[in-house]
C-alpha cells in the first residue's frame, strides 16, 4: 500500500492549501492513535487546515471542507484498490 496522497484545495483557480499522506500513513489513522478512524483522520486534515477557520464561513465551512477531504481521500483509496485488485 505504497505511494503518496496529495491533498489540494482550491477557492476559484487558486490553491489555498496542499498537504500529502502516504496511503499507509492513512490506513494507520483506521487504527491508531484512537479506535475512532473517523476521529483520527478528522484530527490529521485539522492540523493541516487550522487557517481554515479564520476564512469566510468560519469553523462550520471547515469542518465541512474537511469532511469533504476525508471522504474523498478514503473514495480515491477505495477506487484505487479496485483497479489494482487490492
Amino acid at each position: 500500500m505504497s505511494g503518496i496522497i496529495t491533498v489540494q484545495s482550491f477557492v476559484g483557480r487558486v490553491k489555498v492549501s496542499e498537504y500529502n499522506i502516504g496511503r499507509a500513513d492513512w490506513y494507520e489513522l483506521s487504527h491508531t492513535p484512537t479506535a475512532n478512524s473517523n476521529w483520527n483522520k478528522a484530527n490529521f486534515i485539522r492540523e493541516h487546515t487550522m487557517s481554515y477557520d479564520t476564512e469566510p464561513g468560519g469553523p462550520c465551512q471547515a469542518e465541512r471542507i474537511r469532511d469533504s477531504q476525508r471522504l474523498a481521500i478514503d473514495n480515491g483509496i477505495q477506487m484505487w484498490k479496485e483497479q489494482v485488485g487490492g
